[in-house]
């Protein structure tokens, strides 16, 4: 196996070597492949063993590589509204956590298993044995 990456490898070492998709996203940027840190891994490889192949670089894949469209921030979090184009920051990842469980739940919180268990009687309480004949206990 290849220790490195290279323009100059062989086929055979870059399909017998494993590759993580951040060494194929830098290796991909060296050799000029076009938009190489938006794709996936598979897309990657298939745009590294074309340019081992041939020698050009190519964009592998006809996938939209660009996010278009209003984002559901903007539009405003709703429960009745669709996730359509989800942007990772603070406002949607509070609002994804706890709008369900509001929802579901009500406004209650949820009972932990402790309390839950002292309904049952178990919680905090001293068990009397009662004597049984055969137990031992008298």
């Amino acid at each position: 196996m290849a220790k490195a990456l290279s323009p100059m490898m062989t086929l055979r070492d870059f399909e017998n070597g494993y590759w993580y998709l951040d060494q194929l996203k830098n290796f991909a940027e060296r050799i000029g492949i076009p938009a190489a840190k938006k794709l996936r891994k598979d897309e990657l490889e298939k745009a590294i063993v074309a340019f081992l192949r041939t020698g050009n670089a190519a964009l592998p894949t006809k996938r939209s590589l660009r996010k278009t469209g209003v984002k559901d921030v903007e539009r405003g979090l709703n429960l009745k509204l669709r996730i359509e184009n989800y942007t990772s920051n603070r406002e949607t990842k509070n609002f994804s956590s706890t709008s369900p469980r509001t929802m579901w739940l009500g406004s209650r919180r949820e009972r932990s298993a402790r309390e839950r268990a002292g309904d049952a009687g178990g919680a905090g309480q001293k068990i009397e044995h009662q004597a049984r004949p055969g137990n031992g206990v008298s």
